[in-house]
């Protein structure tokens, strides 16, 4: 895995709060997992990255996350 950060596509985007428009019909955003999947977690310090086992390929499942985009 490859945890450097750099290129043109990554975090932190600038997000302007200024021009930022509420949405009150946004849900809120939840995350959830199997902790029996988890394999490893890597923190480097401004993200993190979690390495799940998937050899029944649940990614066709139901979303881990809700909510929120």
């Amino acid at each position: 895995v490859d945890l450097v950060p750099g290129g043109d596509r990554q975090s932190p985007i600038n997000i302007r709060w200024r021009d930022s428009v509420y949405d009150p019909g946004l849900k809120p955003l939840t995350i959830s997992y199997d902790p029996a999947t988890c394999l490893h977690v890597w923190n480097n310090g401004y993200s993190f990255l979690v390495e799940f086992e998937d050899s029944t390929d649940k990614s066709e499942c139901a979303p881990f996350s809700t909510g929120s985009p």
